[in-house]
C-alpha cells in the first residue's frame, strides 16, 4: 500500500466529524460493531491481502473510540452547567473581540462557586466591555447555555471546533472584576505579538482596508464587514481570508527564495525555513487550517533537507491525522476542511491541468515565465475549486459561477498583500521609522483597495452567483459538480466539457421553467429570528413584502443577508410595525440598497428618516395599521394595545399572529385571535384564548429554551432561535414549516 497515511488521515477526519455530529449514545454500538467488523475481516486471508480495507476498518473504530472519549472527558463534565447561573473564576485565554455589537471573551475556567474544577474553556459574551485582558484572572456570575446551530451560523460546530463545549453570558458587567496578569509566559508573548502585528495595519490603513488585510495576513476575520463577507462568498474566494495552504506556501516559498539568494545551500535553506513557518503558524493563533498546512510544509522541508522525495498525499494525511488526534473538535473546522480539500485537489489535478494547458500553446509561448505563472495560477485555481466548491456551497448556500476566474485573479493579488503586510507588521513591531514603513503600507493599501473594488465589481455582475434557496438549484449545482468531477477523472476535456455544458444548461432551463409553472403562484413566507425581534418576508409571483419587528444588531445582519443572498433588490411593501430597538442607520441603509415602493413606519420613528434619503416617501401610522396589497392576496393588520403591538399577516389562507414580549392574549383584538400559527416572544398570558395549531418561538436561544416547555402540549412548537430561519408554504390546503 503506497500511501497509508493519506487513507488514514482522510478516513479519520471524516469519521470523527460524523461521529461528533450524532448522539453519544449511538457511539457505543458503533464501537462494538466496528470492532467486530475488524475482527471478522482479519479472519479472511483474501481480505487481509487488501490492507486498505483492514486499515479503513481500524481507523473507523479508532475514530469512534476517540469521539466517545472526547465526549466523556471534555463535553459531558461541562454539560451539567447548562441553563445554570454560577460564580466562576478563570484565566482570560485569548484576546477579546467584538462581533455584532457583542463582546466575546474566551475564559479557561478552573473554579466554580469557589471550588476547584478541571479547567475547561467557555466563551463569555457581554453587551458592554469587561475590565479584563489576555492572561488576567477573571471573576463573574456566568449564565451558562449550550451553543445551538442555526440556518445562518452553525455556532455549535464552530465552538466545538475550537474546543469550546459550553457558552455563557454576563448580565451586568459591573458585577465582574479581574486581577491583572503579572507573569506573562510564551503564549502570552505570542498573543501580544499577534495583537501588535494586527495593530500595525490599523495605524497605517483605513478601517475596511485594514480588516481585509488582517484577514488575508493572519486570518483575523472578526472585523470584516458583513457586506464584504457576502461578496467573498459570492466570488468563491472566502478561503483567502482563512489562513491555509496558500498562505503557508507563499511564506515558505518567500523564505526559501531569500535563503537561496544568500547561497546557504539546499539542506540548510530547507531546515532554516521551518523556523519562520513555526512563528507564522503561532501568530495565526494555531488555527487548525494553518497548523495543517504548517505540518505538511514542515514535513516537505525535512524530507527535502534529507534529499528524499516528498509524498504530498502522505504528508497531507499525516498532518490531518495529527491535528485531529490532538484536538478531535478540529474535525468540525470549516477552515481545516477547506484547506485539506484544496490541497488534495492541487496535488491530484494541478500538474495534469498545467500540462494540458501548456500543450495547447506554442513552445515559445509556453516557455515564457509570465505565461507559465498565469497558467499555473489557472491550474491551481481549477484544482483547488474541484473539492472546495461543494463544501463552500453547502455552508454559504451560494454557488459562485465566477469561482475559477476570481481565484485566478485574486490569488496573485493575495500574494502581494500577504508579503507586504508581513514586512509592514515586522517593521512596525521592531520600531522602524515611519518613513521606512510607508512604502510597504502604500503597496499593501493599494493592493487591498484594489482587492475590495474587484470583489465588489465581480459580486455585482448578474448571475455571478446562485442562491441555493430553491431545491431545483441544489439539484442543478449537484449535476454540475458531478459532471466536472467526471471530466477530471476521465480527463477527456473537450468532449467532457461539451457534455457538461449541455447537461448543466438543460437542467437549469428545465428547473427554472418547472419552478415558474409549479411554484410561482404559491406564496413563500420566510421568518427570521432577531433575538429581541423578528421579520416576516412574503414572496409571491416575483413580488416581495417585508414586515418587521426590530431586535438586536445581529438581526439586521441576518435580514440583510437574506435579501442579498436571494437577489431581492425591489421590495413592494416594507412595514416596520414597532420602533422599539430600531437601529438609527438601518432604515436609511435599507432604502439606499433596495428599491422600496411602499415604506410604512410608526409615527414615532419619523426621526430616523427624511424623505430625501429614501426612494419612496414614507407613510407613518399611529396605533393601527391596515394594509391590503397584490389585489388582496396579502393583508397586514397591526394594533398597539398598551405597550404591545400585535400584528396579523394573512396570505394564501395562511394567517400568522405576531405577539411581542409581555403580550396578553386578553388584549389581542378579536379578529386576530383565530390564526394558523403564533409567532411569539415568550408565552403570552392567557394563551388559551388564542385559537391556533402551531407556535413559532423567537428570541435569544436561552429564553426560547426556557419558554418552550410552558406552551400547551396540544400545540406544535417550532424553535426559530435554533434554525435562525424558517420557511412556510401551503399546498393542497396544508401548510408546511421547514428550513
Amino acid at each position: 500500500m503506497r500511501r497509508p497515511m493519506f487513507l488514514i488521515g482522510f478516513i479519520y477526519i471524516f469519521a470523527l466529524a460524523t461521529f461528533q455530529s450524532i448522539p453519544e449514545k449511538s457511539l457505543i454500538p458503533i464501537i462494538i460493531a466496528s470492532a467486530l467488523i475488524c475482527l471478522s475481516l482479519s479472519l479472511f486471508p483474501a481480505v487481509r491481502k487488501h490492507r486498505s480495507i483492514i486499515i479503513s476498518a481500524i481507523t473507523l473504530t479508532f475514530a469512534a473510540i476517540v469521539s466517545f472519549a472526547n465526549f466523556k472527558i471534555n463535553i459531558e463534565p461541562v454539560q451539567k452547567y447548562d441553563k445554570r447561573e454560577e460564580i466562576i473564576s478563570g484565566i482570560v485565554d485569548d484576546l477579546p473581540y467584538e462581533k455584532n455589537g457583542t463582546l466575546h471573551y474566551k475564559i479557561k475556567i478552573d473554579h466554580v462557586n469557589n471550588s476547584a474544577v478541571k479547567p475547561f474553556d467557555v466563551m463569555i459574551s457581554s453587551g458592554s466591555p469587561l475590565e479584563c485582558d489576555f492572561g488576567d484572572r477573571f471573576y463573574c456570575t456566568a449564565h451558562f447555555y449550550t451553543p445551538k446551530s442555526s440556518y445562518f451560523f452553525d455556532s455549535k460546530q464552530y465552538y466545538h471546533s475550537k474546543g469550546i463545549y459550553i457558552s455563557a453570558y454576563v448580565k451586568n458587567s459591573k458585577e465582574t472584576y479581574s486581577i491583572k496578569n503579572a507573569e506573562g509566559g510564551l503564549k502570552y508573548q505570542i498573543i501580544k505579538l499577534r495583537a501588535k502585528m494586527l495593530e500595525a495595519s490599523k495605524n497605517f490603513l483605513t478601517g475596511e482596508i485594514a480588516s481585509i488585510q488582517n484577514g488575508i495576513f493572519l486570518g483575523e476575520r472578526t472585523n470584516i464587514s458583513n457586506l464584504q463577507r457576502i461578496n467573498l462568498f459570492k466570488n468563491g474566494i472566502y478561503h483567502l481570508v482563512c489562513t491555509s495552504g496558500i498562505h503557508i506556501s507563499i511564506i515558505m516559498a518567500g523564505f526559501l527564495w531569500i535563503f537561496g539568494k544568500l547561497k546557504l545551500g539546499q539542506k540548510l535553506s530547507h531546515l532554516l525555513a521551518i523556523a519562520p513557518l513555526l512563528i507564522f503558524v503561532s501568530l495565526t493563533g494555531f488555527s487548525s487550517s494553518a497548523v495543517r498546512a504548517g505540518i505538511m510544509c514542515m514535513i516537505y522541508l525535512i524530507e527535502m533537507a534529507l534529499s528524499k522525495k516528498s509524498d504530498s498525499l502522505n504528508s497531507l494525511g499525516l498532518s490531518i491525522f495529527l491535528i485531529c488526534l490532538v484536538s478531535p473538535g478540529s474535525s468540525l473546522s470549516l477552515g481545516l476542511w477547506l484547506s485539506a480539500l484544496s490541497m488534495l485537489g492541487i496535488t491530484l489535478f494541478n500538474h495534469k491541468i498545467f500540462l494540458f494547458l501548456t500543450s495547447r500553446l506554442s513552445k515559445k509561448l509556453s516557455d515564457n515565465p509570465i505565461t507559465k505563472t498565469l497558467i499555473l495560477s489557472i491550474s491551481v485555481s481549477i484544482s483547488a475549486s474541484v473539492f472546495t466548491a461543494p463544501l463552500t456551497i453547502f455552508y454559504s448556500k451560494i454557488f459562485s459561477a465566477m469561482q475559477i476566474l476570481t481565484n485566478i485573479i485574486f490569488i496573485p493579488l493575495t500574494t502581494i498583500i500577504l508579503i507586504s503586510a508581513l514586512i509592514l507588521s515586522t517593521l512596525w513591531v521592531f520600531g522602524a521609522p515611519n518613513i521606512v514603513i510607508y512604502p510597504f503600507a502604500f503597496i499593501s493599501g493599494i493592493s487591498v483597495n484594489f482587492f475590495i473594488k474587484l470583489s465588489d465589481l465581480f459580486a455585482n455582475i448578474p448571475f455571478c452567483y446562485v442562491s441555493l434557496d430553491y431545491p431545483f438549484l441544489k439539484f442543478w449545482v449537484g449535476i454540475i459538480i458531478l459532471t466536472v468531477a467526471v471530466c477530471l477523472i476521465l480527463f477527456k476535456p473537450i468532449k467532457a466539457l461539451v457534455f457538461s455544458v449541455i447537461i448543466s444548461i438543460t437542467s437549469l432551463i428545465c428547473g427554472i421553467f418547472s419552478y415558474q409553472i409549479l411554484e410561482s403562484n404559491h406564496a413563500k413566507i420566510t421568518l427570521i429570528n432577531g433575538n429581541e425581534g423578528t421579520a416576516c418576508i412574503v414572496r409571491k409571483n416575483g413580488h416581495t413584502a417585508c414586515i418587521s419587528c426590530f431586535g438586536e444588531k445581529n438581526y439586521t445582519k441576518n435580514f440583510e443577508d437574506f435579501l442579498e443572498c436571494n437577489h431581492i433588490n425591489n421590495i413592494d411593501y416594507f412595514a416596520i410595525i414597532s420602533s422599539e430597538n430600531l437601529p438609527d442607520e438601518f432604515i436609511n441603509s435599507t432604502a439606499k440598497n433596495h428599491k422600496i415602493n411602499c415604506f410604512i413606519l410608526p409615527s414615532d420613528s419619523a426621526k430616523y428618516i427624511s424623505a430625501d434619503k429614501t426612494n419612496a416617501k414614507p407613510i407613518f401610522f399611529d396605533t393601527e395599521l391596515h394594509s391590503s396589497l397584490w389585489g388582496g392576496e396579502l393583508t397586514v393588520d397591526s394594533d398597539a394595545r398598551g405597550k404591545c403591538t400585535y400584528t396579523k399577516i394573512t396570505t394564501d389562507e395562511i394567517s400568522i399572529l405576531i405577539t411581542p414580549s409581555g403580550a396578553d392574549a386578553s388584549n389581542i383584538p378579536e379578529n386576530m385571535k383565530n390564526c394558523d400559527m403564533v409567532l411569539s416572544y415568550g408565552v403570552p398570558k392567557n394563551f388559551s384564548k388564542i385559537n391556533c395549531s402551531s407556535t413559532i418561538v423567537y428570541g435569544p436561544q436561552y429564553i426560547v429554551s426556557e419558554n418552550i416547555p410552558k406552551f400547551p402540549t396540544n400545540v406544535k412548537i417550532y424553535n426559530l432561535a435554533y434554525y435562525g430561519k424558517l420557511n412556510i408554504t401551503k399546498k393542497n390546503n396544508n401548510y408546511k414549516i421547514g428550513v
